[in-house]
C-alpha cells in the first residue's frame, strides 16, 4: 500500500462551516473544531489535576510515575492501553505530516508524551481541520 502525497481527505462540508454562513475566506470555527478545542483543554485539565498534587506530594519524576502505574494489574494494564494508544497516535501524526505536508500539527509529538493523549488527540484533529491555504 503506497501513501499518496497530497491525497488527504477532507471532512464533509456540514463539519467545516458553520451553519447559516455561506462563502467568504474568514467563514470562523466550526461547532466541531469548536469541541475539538474544548476536549483538548478538558484533556490537559483533567490529567494535570492528578498529576500535579501527585507531583508535589511525592516530588516524583517520571521513573517513580511509570513505577506507581505499575503497582496492580488494573493500572498496568491501563498505562499499557495508554502507551499503545499514544504510540498509534505518534504514528497516524508522522504519516499525516507527510501526506499533507502540514508541519504545525508536529507539535502535538510532546504534548502525547508530556500530557498524554486525552489533549494530543483533540489538539491534533482540532489543527487537522483547519482549512489549508
Amino acid at each position: 500500500m503506497a501513501i499518496r502525497r497530497g491525497a488527504a481527505s477532507t471532512p464533509p462540508e456540514y463539519f467545516c462551516k458553520e451553519e447559516g454562513r455561506s462563502g467568504g475566506e474568514d467563514e470562523g470555527m466550526s461547532l466541531l473544531r469548536a469541541t475539538y478545542l474544548l476536549l483538548t483543554g478538558i484533556g490537559v485539565i483533567l490529567p494535570m489535576a492528578s498529576y500535579l498534587p501527585w507531583l508535589q506530594e511525592t516530588g516524583g519524576g517520571a521513573f517513580s510515575l511509570i513505577a506507581t502505574w505499575q503497582q496492580n494489574g488494573a493500572s498496568a494494564g491501563l498505562f499499557r492501553d495508554m502507551l499503545v494508544s499514544a504510540l498509534t497516535l505518534n504514528l497516524w501524526i508522522l504519516a499525516e505530516t507527510y501526506v499533507r505536508r502540514d508541519y504545525w500539527v508536529l507539535i502535538t509529538l510532546p504534548v502525547i508524551y508530556l500530557i498524554g493523549v486525552s489533549a494530543a488527540l483533540p489538539l491534533f484533529l482540532f489543527l487537522r481541520s483547519r482549512p489549508m491555504g
